[in-house]
């Protein structure tokens, strides 16, 4: 079995978030703009959500930047807008990492965690499986399960 992957995370700054958010764009394009589409949200719209809810952190392997993630405490559930790695950084544990440590900075009266995966993004599907998530309903108009997991205090 292998070491998983060291890594580290940091709020981004100001000076991140465009080149972060043209990361998740190209990361989703093949169904982002049409959920927004039947959302009824432009793209300027969406970068401005981006910018203002929640926060964006910037992970890190080693001294490289390798992704974000973008969370939002909703009561007592952290919702995971995205976790974006770079194409280099992929297929190599970092993923799996990235969901265990956001797991281990959720303050304590977080109760569970939450994520929106598109029907088309198997890989995430399975990362969510995989890390303890479970399917617990679906987003049909704009084709998205959500998917659960439960932490401990």
């Amino acid at each position: 079995m292998t070491e998983p992957p060291n890594i580290s995370h940091q709020p981004a700054t100001q000076e991140q978030l465009d080149g972060l958010f043209e990361l998740m764009l190209d990361q989703s394009a093949d169904y982002l703009p049409e959920a927004l589409q039947v959302l009824d949200i432009s793209p300027e719209q969406f970068r401005i959500y981006f910018r203002s809810v929640g926060q964006v952190w910037t992970i890190h392997q080693g001294s490289e930047p390798a992704g974000f993630y973008w969370i939002e405490l909703r009561e007592t559930a952290l919702h995971l807008h995205a976790l974006v790695l770079l194409p280099r950084f992929q297929n190599r544990g970092l993923g799996t990492a990235g969901l265990r440590l956001i797991e281990q900075c959720c303050p304590r009266d977080v109760l569970r965690m939450e994520v929106g995966v598109h029907r088309s993004n198997l890989r995430a599907q399975t990362l969510c499986i995989k890390c303890g998530f479970q399917k617990v309903g679906e987003r049909p108009g704009i084709g998205f399960a959500i998917y659960s997991k439960r932490l401990e205090p």
